[in-house]
């Protein structure tokens, strides 16, 4: 008897669970459109974002793009005029190398033209196409000084 009531327990029990397996079939079919449901609208979702992504792919490229040219170009022009000042600097320095000499050197002339005027009087006339050669010279120099100056 008691084993006929252990079985008659077991069967019960068994029936339970067999009541409780039959209910889960409507809940996971609900469980699994629902699964499906957000399956489908997730796929929608990414298809979208997709495109965003891409959208906004394009448009860090172009700004990308956009600033390297932009700094490129300044990068361009201050180099340029960096170039610029380096090659007046080294005119100037040039120049004043090579002029400052004859330049001192049509002084002198001029000076020494101005002593020996006054010191010959017999040979007047080859001092002062001397002196007026040194002149002319003298005026030419200072003009490209001058230029020179003001065009720094």
């Amino acid at each position: 008897m008691a084993r006929e009531a252990l079985i008659v327990e077991v069967l019960g029990d068994m029936a339970a669970l067999l009541d409780r397996i039959e209910k889960l079939g409507p809940a996971l079919a609900s469980t699994a459109g629902a699964i499906t449901l957000a399956s489908t609208k997730l796929e929608a979702q990414a298809a979208s974002m997709e495109a965003r992504m891409t959208t906004l792919a394009a448009l860090t490229q172009e700004q990308v793009v956009k600033h390297i040219a932009r700094r490129t170009t300044e990068l361009v022009r201050s180099a340029a005029e960096a170039e610029s000042r380096s090659m007046a600097a080294f005119a100037r320095a040039l120049l004043h190398a090579e002029l400052n000499p004859a330049l001192r050197s049509l002084i002198q002339s001029a000076q020494a033209c101005a002593a020996n005027n006054g010191n010959r009087a017999g040979s007047g006339r080859t001092l002062w196409w001397a002196c007026a050669a040194t002149a002319a010279g003298s005026s030419i120099l200072t003009w490209a000084l001058a230029t020179l100056a003001l065009t720094r």
